[in-house]
């Protein structure tokens, strides 16, 4: 596919394993005026399967192609006016997914935050798993890998209730930990082939130091400098954040609140110790290159 050159604003990307702190971080990441994180979404991995069935697209009007965007569940979370979203997909008169990807985060970044230079899409899943592609497609673009405790994201996970199944996230100890496995790999491996393009944030670190990892990781993102003062204005504990929606309030109801060390170490109070004892046998190579004992 032949790369675009894309206007303002530029497309980067958090991903992360389920419960790993991804919200919390993104909302404080998005509190700079340059930096906007948009809720959890899989329009990307939609996107891409619609062109890949419509061979030749043409739809003057954006209709077909913003109703096929809206029937996502996840995607209405941004809010983004549906008027708003069709005249921007009639404008453009999109004929690929990077165009159209691009086209919707600019407006949901016009509407939500004009002065905003970089959109961030977090999630997991479809979106570390092909890094590549993106990078490739988006030559600006950035990428942030969230990595957790694997014991502690079991732990958050087996607490977790889903918002549609009703049922736990995860009750599979061993299958959580090859998953954290898969993750980490696959995020070390991308690293080693995009080392410019791929910075890492340990969740851990993050609640130890909130203004030292974002100011790092806003440097990395070429953002403007935000003097200490400021910083500790833009974290204010608010009462809402738009990454949080009615729908999964109950999964993140500590992103308004301080971060503490304590809610990442609840795993070592809570977890059977069969399980954590599992999860570090499988896991311990990595685990030790991060520090996780």
């Amino acid at each position: 596919m032949a790369i675009k050159n894309y206007s303002d604003p530029i497309l980067s990307f958090v991903v992360s394993r389920p419960r790993s702190g991804s919200t919390f971080f993104g909302d404080r990441l998005s509190r700079h005026p340059e930096i906007l994180v948009a809720p959890e979404s899989n329009i990307a991995p939609r996107l891409v399967s619609f062109f890949q069935k419509k061979k030749i697209y043409d739809d003057d009007d954006g209709k077909e192609l913003a109703d096929y965007v809206l029937e996502e569940r996840k995607f209405k979370d941004w809010g983004l006016p549906s008027e708003k979203l069709l005249q921007a997909l009639k404008n453009e008169h999109a004929s690929d997914w990077p165009t159209t990807l691009h086209i919707i985060c600019r407006a949901y970044r016009d509407w939500q935050k004009p002065e905003a230079k970089i959109v961030v899409l977090k999630k997991g899943g479809w979106y570390y798993k092909n890094t590549d592609l993106l990078l490739s497609t988006y030559p600006n673009s950035f990428f942030i890998g969230i990595i957790r405790d694997p014991r502690a994201i079991y732990n958050s996970s087996r607490r977790a209730i889903h918002s549609e199944t009703k049922e736990p996230m995860e009750n599979n100890a061993f299958r959580s930990a090859l998953d954290w496995l898969e993750y980490v790999n696959l995020l070390k491996n991308n690293k080693a082939r995009w080392p410019q393009k791929i910075h890492c944030v340990k969740y851990e670190d993050f609640l130890h130091d909130v203004k030292g990892t974002l100011t790092n990781t806003w440097k990395q993102l070429g953002l403007k400098q935000v003097e200490e003062s400021e910083i500790d204005d833009l974290l204010k504990i608010q009462t809402e954040s738009h990454l949080v929606t009615p729908a999964t309030k109950h999964l993140h109801n500590n992103v308004s609140q301080k971060p503490l060390m304590e809610r990442a170490e609840k795993w070592k109070d809570e977890l059977p110790y069969w399980k954590a004892k599992l999860i570090r046998l499988i896991c311990r190579k990595r685990m030790n290159e991060f520090g996780y004992r």
